[in-house]
């Protein structure tokens, strides 16, 4: 029986500059490095503060280690204070794509950016009132 989210691969091109950007931009945790029988580095583990994780892995060349059945839109992260997160954007100079800071369908607050490798991110802040927050509260009262 599934009992928890494990972690999201992402294949890079960039090692070093994905790890320096979720690390130094966003504040995750850098926290151990996944090398081969040689001991070359090819991977790194990122933890975000709930203890879930990010799994980076070089790419020799762009089609290796992609998945096309997988087809991720975006990446999301729950954030306390959408304003406070998108001053941190602002401040590290990365530009917010599509239509800035909106209130979704879902009540929530979001907006999106593009990390080094163009990955789309959202940052979300939930309304207490929203069907996340409401299935989530059902569920822990289950």
């Amino acid at each position: 029986m599934v009992q928890a989210f494990g972690h999201v691969n992402l294949g890079v091109s960039d090692l070093e500059k994905m790890v320096g950007f979720y690390t130094k931009v966003l504040g995750f945790k850098d926290v151990f490095r996944l090398t081969d029988a040689d001991g070359n580095m090819f991977g790194a583990y990122i933890m975000l503060p709930d203890g879930n994780f990010l799994e980076f892995i070089q790419r020799k060349n762009v089609s290796e280690n992609v998945v096309p059945a997988f087809n991720a839109g975006h990446l999301c992260f729950e954030v306390d204070d959408i304003n406070k997160q998108k001053e941190i954007i602002d401040a590290n100079g990365i530009e917010i794509i599509f239509k800035g800071v909106i209130q979704g369908r879902d009540k929530n607050w979001q907006f999106f950016i593009n990390d080094p490798e163009n990955n789309k991110i959202e940052f979300m802040q939930m309304d207490p009132e929203s069907p996340q927050r409401i299935s989530q509260a059902a569920l822990k009262n289950s």
